[in-house]
């Protein structure tokens, strides 16, 4: 969610404990609204499923078993 103007993990973000002044708490930008503080993500995880991870093996993963006598 946006948190004072900052796209954050809501559950890390740091609150400022002065009363005083309000913090401004908002619905990701650039996502259609569900309800309340509730983003559509639908097209996100379609996107996230075509990345690939950064580090690829070129050969598969070899599995060594150990034997003990």
């Amino acid at each position: 969610m946006n948190i004072d103007g900052r796209n954050t993990i809501a559950c890390l973000a740091y609150i400022d404990k002065n009363l005083q002044i309000p913090s401004k708490i908002m619905p990701l930008p650039y996502f259609s609204v569900l309800r309340d503080l509730v983003v559509e993500m639908t097209n996100f995880y379609i996107q996230y499923k075509q990345i690939n991870p950064v580090l690829m093996r070129k050969n598969p993963k070899v599995n060594y078993q150990c034997f003990s006598s």
